[in-house]
């Protein structure tokens, strides 16, 4: 999400030799170098498979405040260190069948804002515009559906386009021009009335990027990985309460061969509620927290709400 940080910072950071500088550049690095897309999240039942020939129609609006960084080797630096952002994502999704197995086609197009960024106490110039859009398409190995115990278990490779806003020369990025490729797996389990467990695994690879002013330099990434799980209960008719756990680790950075203090790790807490307002529409909203993070930007809070809009099939 991060892309590059000035020249002249950069420039005066390679010279300076004691630990808190090595902990300054590592965190410019980070300006230069972080993928927006690291990681695929999901909402609770989003591996429930419908039937073919339905529709869905989603937006996303998400906000996170960041006030702090962490620098592998050197610990968590706060003061001077912020990121906001501000996203929207409009998702299409429409379920097939292909062989007796169901598929659902989708494409992602976000757009958003990188902003109040600071780093050493210095503005960063903000990044507003669209950012790299996502197609994916998940098949259902498992699809069992049943009011008390349903089981579904689902494979989805998302690729990501880099086509979003992106200029090496930025501070701060909302695109990037990495390609990346993720493969998800997903389980949903009923287990008693009205409860579900699910859990979420995935592996993400990205191509290099290249950063730096007059000289360029290649950013290259680590595989990283992510372990998602929700414990979903329906309190009402249509009300779901759920708590979740993300754990991201593994995307370790070099920047010019040599690694820079930053990679994708740490823990997130979830608590989201999704409301059907009637059957084919859903409102969604959670809050999230970051902590344990080692190597990148904490997310103090974050909030998400969502939009669903089911089309049924037509006989």
């Amino acid at each position: 999400m991060f892309n590059r940080i000035t020249d002249l910072f950069r420039s005066t950071c390679r010279h300076l030799l004691s630990r808190g500088a090595a902990a300054t550049y590592a965190a410019a690095s980070i300006m230069l170098a972080a993928s927006p897309a690291s990681a695929i999240d999901v909402d609770p039942g989003d591996y429930t498979a419908l039937p073919p020939g339905t529709s869905a129609f989603l937006l996303y609006g998400q906000y996170a405040q960041r006030n702090s960084i962490n620098v592998l080797g050197t610990g968590t630096i706060g003061q001077g260190y912020e990121l906001d952002s501000a996203v929207g994502i409009a998702r299409f999704v429409h379920w097939i069948e292909i062989a007796g197995i169901v598929v659902d086609p989708q494409i992602l197009i976000p757009v958003g804002s990188l902003y109040n960024g600071r780093l050493a106490g210095s503005r960063v110039p903000s990044s507003t515009g669209l950012a790299n859009p996502i197609v994916a398409a998940t098949a259902w190995l498992i699809n069992k559906p049943d009011p008390v115990y349903a089981t579904y278990f689902g494979i989805t490779p998302f690729f990501t386009i880099p086509i979003g806003k992106f200029d090496p020369n930025a501070a701060l990025n909302i695109g990037s021009d990495t390609f990346q490729a993720t493969l998800q797996a997903g389980y949903i389990q009923g287990f008693a009335p009205k409860f579900h467990f699910e859990f979420y695994g995935d592996a993400t690879f990205s191509t290099d990027s290249r950063v730096g002013g007059p000289v360029r330099q290649s950013l290259q990434q680590d595989p990283s990985f992510q372990l998602q799980s929700y414990l979903r209960y329906e309190v009402a008719d249509g009300i779901f309460l759920t708590a979740g756990h993300s754990y991201t680790f593994g995307g370790d950075q070099y920047l010019g061969g040599i690694r820079n203090g930053l990679r994708t790790e740490g823990h997130q807490v979830r608590g989201i509620v999704q409301a059907f307002l009637d059957p084919t529409t859903q409102i969604q909203v959670g809050l999230f927290h970051d902590f344990g993070v080692r190597g990148g930007f904490a997310q103090d809070v974050g909030v998400r709400v969502r939009y669903l809009k089911i089309f049924a099939a037509s006989n």
